[in-house]
């Protein structure tokens, strides 16, 4: 798995492998380890002891590290750790669970498996019960192509992300944040202005005429 090993693309299948191929592609990174997932998969990696470790060592030998997740009230402690080893940055709606650093791309993705039927106690009648287990596996690829396209793809959704500490505060601190948007969807727009005008003890409208026929055809109950 390093630059003078022929391209390959690899499919996964077991959480030790993947752990392995994790590290590993950690441990050559030579100056980046992207990493962007959901709250769903592995969130941040903070849980398993020895990709955490290996984070830290990564960081300290001077590899700039990036996470992007979904902060909730649910992992802002595991946040604030991984803060104090690289950029966290919060994107709402994220999902997926990709790792990208200069020549390896690893995916991770969970399937759930698995149905039995089993009989109730006291009943002669089988009762289907269902358990759900989530298997994980994972697509590596260290072809350039692949690679250079999820770096691309990372730093688009790096760029919408905001940092770490100012979602945290929103969190904690309940602190409504100033935000500038542009509408450009129909539905979006409508939806913005009936909300404004629900919560609004006073609200002053300057105009064109365009405006005033949408809001009289689509907010003249509001």
């Amino acid at each position: 798995m390093t630059s003078a090993n022929p391209e390959r693309i690899e499919l996964i299948n077991s959480t030790e492998n993947i752990i392995d191929t994790y590290l590993l592609a950690l441990h050559i990174a030579r100056s980046r380890w992207d990493y962007f997932a959901d709250v769903k998969s592995l969130a941040l990696p903070v849980p398993i002891k020895s990709i955490s470790e290996a984070s830290s060592s990564a960081s300290s030998t001077g590899i700039k590290l990036r996470y992007v997740t979904e902060i909730i009230e649910a992992n802002i402690s595991q946040c604030k750790v991984v803060v104090t080893t690289g950029e966290v940055r919060h994107l709402e709606g994220v999902k997926g669970n990709v790792v990208v650093s200069d020549t390896d791309y690893i995916a991770i993705s969970y399937a759930a498996i698995a149905a039995s039927s089993t009989t109730t106690p006291n009943s002669t009648e089988s009762q289907p019960t269902t358990t759900v287990t989530a298997v994980p596996h994972a697509v590596y690829s260290n072809v350039k192509e692949d690679v250079q396209q999820q770096q691309y793809v990372f730093e688009i959704l790096c760029n919408k992300a905001i940092p770490a500490e100012q979602k945290i505060k929103e969190i904690e601190e309940g602190v409504i944040p100033d935000r500038t948007r542009l509408l450009e969807n129909r539905d979006e727009i409508i939806n913005d202005i009936r909300c404004l005008n629900n919560n609004a003890g006073k609200l002053l409208i300057c105009s064109t005429s365009g405006i005033m026929q949408m809001s009289y055809k689509y907010l003249f109950d509001s």
